[in-house]
């Protein structure tokens, strides 16, 4: 049977996000960079590099706010873009050695997040994340990654001692 790991929700925030990559969008407090009468315009939302950049679209259906496993990519980022705008909860997790491909998530070190659906979510290399779970029926997003990293850089792990996560949502 597995022990059943409970977290709580918290909002995806500037600060608290901060450790696992950084969060982008006009909602974060940033100040237009240009703007005029027919534009707002933030510049340089991130800095990240790639040789190749591959644009995925993802549609996710809801499901149960359970899990007993998570992704990461050692040598790239993953650039989540909100396309329909509907919010959803995504769990997150600092590796304990970001470069050895044996490392496992512990339950107990995952945050879960509550995405609002218009924010731009940038993970750095390494991190160990989901795949966001709707709240609504379902959610959709645009996933900016190396091209390659599905088949190349896609390390998938099983949390130690076949524990299983649950979110706890806010009363």
């Amino acid at each position: 049977m597995s022990e059943i790991v409970r977290v709580p929700i918290k909002d995806v925030t500037v600060s608290d996000f901060e450790k696992y990559g950084w969060v982008a969008g006009p909602q974060t407090g940033w100040t237009p960079a240009e703007e005029n009468e027919i534009y707002k315009c933030w510049t340089t939302v991130s800095d990240i590099k790639f040789d190749a950049g591959d644009i995925r679209i993802y549609e996710f259906p809801k499901r149960p706010f359970t899990f007993d496993w998570m992704e990461r990519h050692l040598n790239t980022y993953e650039v989540l873009i909100p396309y329909d705008g509907n919010p959803s909860i995504i769990g997150i997790a600092k590796p304990k050695n970001s470069e050895d491909k044996e490392d496992v998530p512990l339950a107990e070190d995952v945050e879960l997040f509550f995405w609002n659906g218009k924010d731009i979510l940038i993970l750095d290399k390494g991190i160990w994340h989901t795949a966001p779970f709707p709240i609504t029926p379902s959610v959709t997003y645009f996933v900016v990654i190396e091209k390659g990293t599905p088949t190349m850089d896609m390390i998938q792990k099983k949390f130690k001692d076949d524990k299983k996560i649950e979110a706890i949502f806010p009363v």
